[in-house]
């Protein structure tokens, strides 16, 4: 089983874009995929129209969780929304309280991946989820801001790890939002390849309006238009994840 933080400090850059459509992607290459929304905007489960306030917040606390089956070997546990935040008030006091996630799932089984759509927050729930992850995708939009977004969730990800003895391994960083029509995404994305040769996925995730519009519909970009460029790079994406070994 492999364990996926999807995860930066910067907004905006397809986190969960990228966590559902990977998810939808691996499941329907036949893996059995858990996804858990661990952001507070509940934006993942709000996609597969899923109402429930007991998810990642209740897994935290030691509770049971809701689980729905959105697609065939497809899984979404949400966040609890509103009462994702009001819990971490509740982890503050507890021992071990970056474990708790990991200590909720560790009999879990009967699954091939995990994948853990992350809040940019700088937060106990995403700490939670960097300790239960072994692997890491960093997305990075193709604007300057994001350069120090991806520095910051390089530097969290490194002090999680030496604090707690935890090995967490990056799988890989993606550009995303990228056109080849402006100079600034060609400029960043160049950047990137220069300062990260070996950890940049092959994949480029191309600025795609159908990526945009697919969420509104509750379809991941295969259902809503397999024939788009959006759904051309996931599925490229997919495919070096399914191939990725460490």
């Amino acid at each position: 089983m492999k364990k996926i933080a999807v995860i930066s400090t910067k907004g905006g850059v397809g986190k969960t874009t990228t966590s559902f459509n990977v998810g939808h992607g691996l499941s329907l290459n036949g893996k059995r995929v858990i996804m858990l929304d661990c952001d507070p905007q509940n934006n993942l489960a709000e996609i597969y129209d899923i109402e429930s306030d007991e998810g990642v917040n209740a897994l935290l606390l030691g509770k049971r969780a809701a689980m729905s089956e959105v697609r065939r070997n497809l899984f979404v546990i949400p966040s609890g929304g509103r009462r994702l935040l009001e819990c971490e008030w509740e982890l503050v006091k507890r021992k071990d309280r970056e474990k708790q996630l990991s200590r909720a799932l560790e009999d879990l089984s009967n699954c091939d991946y995990v994948i853990l759509d992350c809040s940019s927050s700088l937060n106990l729930i995403n700490i939670n989820a960097l300790l239960f992850a072994d692997l890491a995708i960093i997305p990075v939009a193709m604007d300057y801001f994001s350069i120090s977004g991806l520095k910051q969730t390089f530097e969290l990800i490194r002090e999680v790890c030496q604090q707690t003895n935890h090995q967490l391994h990056l799988m890989g960083i993606l550009a995303t939002q990228f056109d080849l029509r402006t100079r600034i995404s060609r400029e960043i994305y160049s950047v990137l390849c220069k300062l990260f040769p070996r950890e940049m996925f092959k994949t480029v995730i191309h600025q795609n309006t159908k990526l945009k519009e697919s969420p509104a519909f509750g379809k991941s970009i295969y259902e809503y238009d397999i024939t788009s460029s959006g759904a051309r790079d996931y599925i490229k994406l997919t495919a070096e994840i399914l191939t990725y070994e460490k």
